[in-house]
């Protein structure tokens, strides 16, 4: 049986002034923002995000991005390091924040235009971007993996080709310059977290394993 992870949407429901978030991020109020969360490691993909960052930036020089996230050095030793001397070396400088752990991340993602999923093997499943969903932001992920099943390219997220910073730069910049379509692919995704990824639906779906297993050794 397959279940899927979940959240609780209530945790992902953040009032308050985006631009205080964006500030406390030292990220310009009204810059264009975009966010990628997960432990910092190669297969996570930070350097895709950083090449497309830098592309994107090419046309919307104001753009900033933010990576929350801890190294993961067991992964990739000195990877953190390489992808911040690689932001330095494409220009990026201050546009590129790395923000660390942040036990905030609710807050954190509905400070963002957009959220990014950039990993170049296969999520089990990827809950980041449930999260990312769950905070009504449009969320461009890889095709591959848990993001392939949970986002319906065009109707609740986008997808683009893992491993390719043109493409993901590409549909980056489609959403900063089309804040309505942004707007109703992050209002999609939060409905498809209400939908399929509520802690009650993950908790029943559970249950009735259990009892559907307990039901089949009762007829033993």
């Amino acid at each position: 049986a397959i279940i899927p992870n979940a959240v609780d949407l209530a945790d992902f429901s953040v009032a308050g002034d985006r631009a205080a978030r964006r500030t406390g991020l030292g990220v310009p109020p009204d810059a264009p923002l975009l966010v990628m969360a997960g432990r910092i490691s190669p297969w996570k993909g930070q350097h895709i995000f950083v090449e497309a960052l830098a592309r994107v930036r090419a046309a919307r020089p104001a753009v900033h991005g933010v990576i929350v996230g801890l190294a993961e050095e067991a992964d990739g030793p000195g990877y953190a390091a390489s992808v911040r001397a690689q932001a330095d070396a494409l220009g990026l400088g201050s546009h590129l924040h790395m923000s660390g752990f942040r036990a905030d991340l609710p807050q954190v993602l509905a400070a963002a235009d957009v959220v990014v999923h950039c990993s170049v093997k296969p999520e089990p499943f990827g809950r980041v971007i449930i999260e990312g969903m769950a905070a009504g932001r449009p969320v461009v992920a890889s095709a591959l993996g848990g993001a392939a099943e949970i986002i319906a390219d065009g109707q609740d997220g986008r997808l683009t080709p893992a491993g390719d910073p043109a493409a993901l730069a590409a549909a980056l910049l489609r959403l900063l310059d089309d804040p309505r379509e942004a707007e109703r692919l992050g209002q999609a995704a939060r409905r498809t977290v209400a939908q399929r990824y509520q802690v009650g639906a993950h908790v029943q779906a559970v249950l009735a394993f259990y009892e559907r297993v307990l039901a089949e050794r009762r007829d033993v």
